[in-house]
């Protein structure tokens, strides 16, 4: 993440099976922040409607439960 002036202010780095833009997808929100996939790395897209059947498929993902 960059402050307005370009300086960065966050960097993380993160490892095997990480999910990334939950935030974006839950909030359906532009996702403000970037990643960067390194050489050798796995990287998937999962839609919106796709995330939402899972959630409402298995009760244990959401906070939302019976």
């Amino acid at each position: 993440m960059t402050a307005e002036d370009g300086e960065e202010v966050l960097h993380l780095a993160v490892g095997s099976g990480s999910v990334l833009g939950v935030p974006a997808v839950v909030g359906k929100d532009v996702y403000t922040l970037s990643a960067m996939a390194y050489p050798g790395s796995e990287v998937g897209f999962v839609a919106r409607k796709d995330f939402e059947d899972l959630m409402r498929s298995f009760n244990d993902l959401s906070c939302n439960r019976p």
